[in-house]
């Protein structure tokens, strides 16, 4: 099987636990709306000359949050595409956010067989359009909650607005742009490629930039290690522990699995899936193995971190699922998904 079959197969594991999750982040919306630690050098981006930063003439002010996406297009595009990388981060973030909204509706249509009537025929259901019962589900047991989501896709409609297929290709593009340029929540989005709001966009992998992301990921992800980024132990704990899609992209490795993902705890980072195996994937290691594990971790808490403990409520996994997409008012201490600020990662 190729590569890029394995990671397919592996994506599709992956994929009615991302709907389901994304569903998810759409009713909570309605409420508050490698083994090498030195990174070798990433190749620049090749779709955009660089922009200089003292070119403060092309550099756009950010736009208020809650700007609808047809209006960012306008604002932020020319700096974007001129290399200026927060404004690729912001406007490829938003433009992929909206665009899994879409494609995530495609997934359900209205349960042809109504509510179910025994378990054999929820299975069925289940198979057939597991977001259609979902649905039903909700509709059944909460039609306030129902209607409430009902405004909630319209409000996300009128904010997103259209959105072409060469818009979302170059998306994707002004998003592996701003990951090799360094930008946080740009790294963080690029690496988790096939996860979450990413996964339900339909041929993803058939976008030429995915060619690219299976070759660069494995180097942004050491950049975002070495510049102490608050994400980086738990993105390699999924890798060497093959718990999401970028795993393919490396040889599996319980130990160094268990050794990043205590080492996302002991700087404050515990919501990844990798890190809650740790002490199951612990426990079938033996004696030695554990003793390495725990080197490895002193060794890169001193390397990256210098002994810190990171407070997890400035930097939010997985920026795509929880972007503001200007549904009400901000929620309290909101910022910008793309100022550096926002991520906690060390100057």
């Amino acid at each position: 099987m190729t590569r890029t079959g394995a990671l397919a197969s592996g994506a599709l594991l992956l994929m009615l636990a991302a709907a389901a999750w994304w569903l998810i982040r759409m009713k909570e919306g309605a409420h508050d709306v490698g083994a090498s630690t030195t990174a070798t050098a990433a190749p620049r981006p090749t779709s955009a000359p660089s922009l200089l930063a003292n070119d403060t003439k092309a550099v756009p002010d950010p736009p208020p949050l809650g700007t609808p996406l047809p209006s960012l297009w306008e604002a932020l595009a020319p700096a974007a595409r001129a290399g200026h990388a927060p404004s690729a981060c912001r406007l490829a973030l938003t433009t992929l956010a909206c665009a899994s909204q879409a494609d995530t509706r495609r997934f359900s249509v209205s349960s042809p067989m109504g509510w179910p009537a025994s378990e054999l025929e929820a299975l069925q259901a289940f198979v057939a359009d597991p977001l259609g019962l979902a649905a039903e589900i909700n509709r059944a047991q909460s039609p306030e909650l129902d209607r409430r989501s009902e405004r909630l896709k319209a409000d996300i409609d009128r904010f997103c607005g259209p959105i072409t297929a060469e818009q979302r290709s170059e998306a994707l593009a002004l998003l592996r742009q701003a990951a090799l340029a360094g930008v946080p929540d740009a790294q963080t989005a690029y690496v988790g490629w096939g996860t979450y709001a990413t996964a339900m966009l339909q041929g993803t992998m058939a976008d030429p930039t995915f060619e690219r992301w299976m070759e660069e990921a494995p180097v942004v992800l050491t950049r975002m290690l070495d510049a102490g980024h608050p994400e980086a132990p738990s993105l390699l704990a999924e890798a060497y522990g093959r718990d999401q899609l970028h795993g393919w992209l490396y040889p599996y490795d319980p130990v160094r699995a268990v050794a990043y993902g205590q080492l996302a705890q002991r700087i404050g980072q515990t919501r990844s899936l990798a890190v809650r195996f740790v002490e199951i994937r612990r426990s079938a290691l033996a004696a030695s193995q554990r003793a390495e594990a725990d080197r490895l971790t002193e060794q890169w808490h001193a390397a990256h971190y210098a002994g810190r403990v990171l407070p997890p409520v400035q930097y939010r996994r997985n920026p795509l699922g929880t972007l503001y997409l200007g549904v009400g008012a901000p929620p309290p201490g909101k910022v910008d998904e793309c100022a550096a600020s926002a991520t906690g990662v060390k100057p």
